[in-house]
């Protein structure tokens, strides 16, 4: 669900930029089937639609807005996603644009992902399962803690995983391990809060790679230009 909801995000965005793009006697246009259409002239069975009626702000709308941190600091600017979800939009350090969904109170949503590793104590490198991304990023980081998230960037890669690391604060102990998962699943507490779970299988895995907003305070609010 949520790869579909970004797909059509991303897709609507584009509608929105071509729009601005084209000249300005190019309406939008959709068809009784729903899809849309950038022409001079809707045709007989078309009706005039406007950025805004698909849940997608213009061009010059998306850049109107943007998030700055409890302090006034800029953090990124403002997307507005179908769904209505507030969209935060930020670079990683190699200049990569990073989707982040923000909640209405303005904090980045809270959580620790699930990592993957090819040893089989839950050591080296850190690894995400989220299917094939593309040549893009289009996975941003579905939660944060202490500020940082992860996320995937590009082409994953077939990997035989050995061990997998979860993080919850109600992991205390070896006997939160062990009461957590079903009986013969081997895992080992790491402290403070992370069971390691020793079982091996094929998966399709991406580098986490983490983006860091820990030098801005919450909550975000919006700035409108």
């Amino acid at each position: 669900m949520i790869r579909r909801s970004r797909f059509l995000l991303v897709a609507l965005a584009v509608v929105a930029v071509g729009f601005a793009a084209r000249a300005e006697a190019d309406v939008l246009c959709k068809n009784k089937g729903g899809a849309v259409h950038i022409r001079a002239a809707c045709k007989a069975q078309e009706a005039v639609v406007s950025p805004s009626d698909l849940g997608v702000a213009s061009a010059s709308d998306q850049h109107s807005a943007v998030w700055r941190d409890a302090n006034g600091v800029f953090v990124g600017n403002y997307l507005r996603s179908p769904g209505g979800n507030n969209g935060l939009l930020v670079h990683d350090t190699a200049g990569r644009t990073i989707e982040v969904m923000l909640g209405e109170d303005g904090q980045l949503p809270w959580g620790e992902p699930t990592f993957y590793f090819t040893s089989g104590d839950c050591s080296g490198q850190r690894l995400l399962l989220v299917g094939d991304t593309g040549p893009e990023p289009v996975h941003g980081p579905d939660s944060f803690n202490e500020g940082i998230g992860y996320y995937a960037v590009g082409l994953g890669a077939d990997a035989t995983v050995a061990s997998s690391l979860l993080t919850q604060d109600l992991f205390a102990s070896q006997n939160d391990c062990d009461a957590w998962f079903r009986p013969g699943t081997s895992s080992s507490f790491v402290p403070p809060h992370s069971c390691c779970v020793h079982q091996q299988f094929g998966a399709y895995a991406h580098p986490a790679l983490s983006l860091d907003l820990t030098a801005y305070v919450q909550p975000f609010h919006i700035d409108s230009k």
